[in-house]
């Protein structure tokens, strides 16, 4: 870091130098124009005119013969979060009908990406969500009510053994992968915006809601995981126990409630009794999962899993309402 003094000429013309090295690693030279932004935290940011965007907006990508999807799907997602709008994949050769697919399986996959030209060895995406759409709260958000609608219908489907509700739980999986894959691209995106005034407070915001949607993908996954419990591993007929495990899991997700209902306002002591009361679901599970242990292994096994799984879900409620306390501060 350089300091420069403040000099005055003509009595009201503010003038501070720019440092020689970065002048030259920039390539600037007499006549150019820079562009200043005023932060609202009071500091001053210069830079050159498009330089924060000038390569980050379209990437090239070559694929050889033999590449596997696998590696291909990683390498797009990988620049889609990255913040990439148009990414052109050139093949080394005749691109693979298995190539083909993969691409436009990852198209799918995520939101916004759509293919636009397609020849026998090039295919171009382009990202056509703009990135002033709906912002990282709102996508959170979002996100919190699929996932919401997802538990209380895992657990619906675990109280009347219903196993084509499961697997409609099952199939919205991927709407939640979707969605945290466009929280990341945001917050990528985000930090190179060029426009931004508020560095500091934007930065805050956007590592907050990135961890919201980290936590709010675990729960997901748990949810899922409950509902292949339901699908494939056997329907319990103690409807006696599958209506206490109920009764726990609504409690579970009534603190990841209580973390989301309303980020910012919830008083410190609301919060601090969610995390309490996961304590006390989970000594409710201990005492349920003794009582499994009396019953038929394959059924003991398949809700243990279960009950372990709602376990999580209140260990990560209590993880968002701790999440939450510094914005109360």
């Amino acid at each position: 870091m350089s300091t420069r003094k403040v000099q005055v000429t003509g009595g009201n013309t503010y003038i501070v130098s720019l440092p020689k090295t970065w002048v030259k690693e920039s390539d600037l030279k007499q006549g150019d124009v820079l562009e200043l932004v005023p932060q609202n935290n009071g500091d001053l940011w210069i830079r050159r005119p498009g330089a924060v965007l000038k390569d980050s907006s379209k990437i090239h990508l070559r694929i050889h013969e033999k590449e596997v999807p696998a590696r291909i799907l990683k390498r797009l997602l990988a620049c889609y979060i990255s913040g990439y709008t148009i990414m052109e994949i050139k093949a080394e050769g005749r691109m693979t009908s298995k190539q083909k697919r993969t691409i436009r399986d990852f198209c799918r996959r995520v939101i916004g990406p759509e293919i636009m030209e397609e020849s026998v060895d090039r295919i171009l995406i382009r990202d056509l969500m703009p990135s002033s759409g709906i912002s990282m709260k709102d996508n959170v958000y979002r996100f919190f009510s699929i996932v919401k609608g997802m538990f209380f219908d895992v657990l619906e489907s675990l109280s009347e053994s219903d196993s084509e509700l499961a697997a409609d739980v099952i199939s919205r999986k991927d709407e939640c992968v979707r969605l945290h894959h466009l929280i990341q691209k945001q917050f990528n995106v985000n930090l190179t915006d060029p426009d931004r005034t508020d560095i500091i407070n934007e930065m805050k915001s956007g590592f907050f809601y990135l961890r919201l949607s980290s936590v709010l993908m675990e729960i997901s996954g748990s949810v899922d995981d409950i509902a292949h419990v339901v699908q494939y591993g056997g329907l319990s007929e103690n409807k006696d126990l599958t209506g206490r495990i109920t009764v726990i899991g609504k409690k579970a997700f009534g603190i990841v409630s209580s973390a989301l209902s309303s980020p910012g306002q919830k008083e410190m002591d609301s919060l601090l009794e969610s995390i309490d009361g996961s304590k006390e679901i989970k000594e409710e599970i201990n005492a349920v999962i003794k009582e499994l242990v009396e019953l038929d292994m394959g059924e003991s096994v398949h809700l243990t899993r279960v009950i372990t799984l709602l376990a999580n879900v209140a260990g990560r409620g209590a993880e968002l309402c701790e999440m939450n306390l510094p914005e109360l501060v």
